[in-house]
Protein backbone atom coordinates (compact mmCIF):
# COMPACT_ATOMS: atom_id res chain seq x y z
CA UNK A 1 0.00 0.00 0.00
CA UNK A 2 3.22 2.38 1.03
CA UNK A 3 3.90 1.66 -2.78
CA UNK A 4 1.07 3.05 -4.32
CA UNK A 5 1.29 6.23 -1.82
CA UNK A 6 4.48 6.59 -2.97
CA UNK A 7 3.75 5.74 -7.07
CA UNK A 8 0.85 8.11 -6.66
CA UNK A 9 2.65 11.50 -5.41
CA UNK A 10 3.59 14.40 -7.85
CA UNK A 11 7.14 14.18 -8.53
CA UNK A 12 8.89 18.08 -7.41
CA UNK A 13 9.71 20.22 -9.70
CA UNK A 14 12.71 21.66 -10.18
CA UNK A 15 13.24 25.61 -10.03
CA UNK A 16 15.06 26.83 -13.23
CA UNK A 17 18.17 28.77 -11.72
CA UNK A 18 18.03 31.43 -14.60
CA UNK A 19 14.35 31.69 -14.16
CA UNK A 20 14.82 32.51 -10.11
CA UNK A 21 18.15 34.76 -11.13
CA UNK A 22 15.83 37.22 -13.81
CA UNK A 23 13.13 37.13 -10.84
CA UNK A 24 15.22 38.45 -8.08
CA UNK A 25 16.94 41.02 -10.58
CA UNK A 26 13.63 42.24 -11.28
CA UNK A 27 12.21 42.47 -7.86
CA UNK A 28 16.19 44.19 -7.13
CA UNK A 29 15.31 46.81 -9.64
CA UNK A 30 11.99 47.19 -8.44
CA UNK A 31 13.02 47.66 -5.11
CA UNK A 32 15.98 50.44 -5.55
CA UNK A 33 13.02 52.27 -8.53
CA UNK A 34 11.09 52.44 -4.88
CA UNK A 35 13.80 53.93 -3.46
CA UNK A 36 15.33 56.23 -5.16
CA UNK A 37 11.96 57.69 -6.71
CA UNK A 38 11.15 59.70 -3.10
CA UNK A 39 10.99 63.29 -3.34
CA UNK A 40 13.92 64.28 -0.74
CA UNK A 41 15.76 61.01 -0.80
CA UNK A 42 20.06 61.37 -1.17
CA UNK A 43 21.15 59.65 -4.37
CA UNK A 44 24.92 58.98 -5.79
CA UNK A 45 25.56 58.07 -9.36
CA UNK A 46 28.74 56.13 -10.09
CA UNK A 47 30.42 58.06 -12.87
CA UNK A 48 33.59 56.72 -15.10
CA UNK A 49 36.88 58.87 -14.78
CA UNK A 50 39.29 58.20 -17.99
CA UNK A 51 39.48 54.37 -18.72
CA UNK A 52 39.07 52.29 -15.63
CA UNK A 53 38.61 54.69 -12.64
CA UNK A 54 35.38 55.72 -11.40
CA UNK A 55 33.64 58.00 -8.84
CA UNK A 56 30.55 58.95 -6.93
CA UNK A 57 28.01 61.81 -7.86
CA UNK A 58 25.39 62.59 -5.03
CA UNK A 59 22.20 64.75 -4.55
CA UNK A 60 18.56 64.72 -3.65
CA UNK A 61 16.05 64.12 -5.41
CA UNK A 62 13.56 67.06 -6.48
CA UNK A 63 11.13 65.58 -8.45
CA UNK A 64 9.49 62.24 -9.69
CA UNK A 65 7.43 61.40 -12.69
CA UNK A 66 6.59 57.44 -12.93
CA UNK A 67 10.39 56.30 -13.75
CA UNK A 68 11.89 59.66 -14.51
CA UNK A 69 13.42 61.05 -11.30
CA UNK A 70 15.15 64.67 -10.89
CA UNK A 71 18.09 65.10 -8.87
CA UNK A 72 19.28 68.39 -7.74
CA UNK A 73 23.37 67.69 -7.56
CA UNK A 74 24.88 68.95 -4.46
CA UNK A 75 28.75 66.98 -4.60
CA UNK A 76 29.51 67.16 -8.08
CA UNK A 77 33.08 65.09 -7.48
CA UNK A 78 36.75 65.87 -8.55
CA UNK A 79 36.37 65.51 -12.02
CA UNK A 80 34.47 67.10 -14.84
CA UNK A 81 31.71 65.09 -15.35
CA UNK A 82 28.97 65.35 -18.81
CA UNK A 83 25.48 63.41 -18.47
CA UNK A 84 23.22 63.39 -21.09
CA UNK A 85 24.85 66.28 -22.44
CA UNK A 86 24.43 68.67 -19.17
CA UNK A 87 27.79 69.94 -17.16
CA UNK A 88 27.90 67.95 -13.92
CA UNK A 89 28.28 71.43 -11.40
CA UNK A 90 26.73 72.39 -7.82
CA UNK A 91 23.42 72.89 -7.92
CA UNK A 92 22.52 71.11 -11.58
CA UNK A 93 19.07 69.45 -11.84
CA UNK A 94 20.23 66.05 -13.57
CA UNK A 95 16.75 64.33 -15.21
CA UNK A 96 16.98 60.80 -15.84
CA UNK A 97 15.73 57.12 -15.27
CA UNK A 98 15.61 56.02 -11.60
CA UNK A 99 17.71 53.22 -12.35
CA UNK A 100 20.59 55.10 -13.02
CA UNK A 101 21.00 56.15 -9.13
CA UNK A 102 20.97 54.47 -6.09
CA UNK A 103 20.19 55.12 -2.51
CA UNK A 104 23.52 56.75 -0.57
CA UNK A 105 24.40 55.48 2.64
Amino acid sequence: MLGLLCACAAESERPDPQEARAHAAAVAAAEARAAVAVVGTRVCRRLTVGIADSEWISGVVVETRGEIVTVQIDNPGRMSHEVDGVLVARGVKLRGRAEGWTPCR
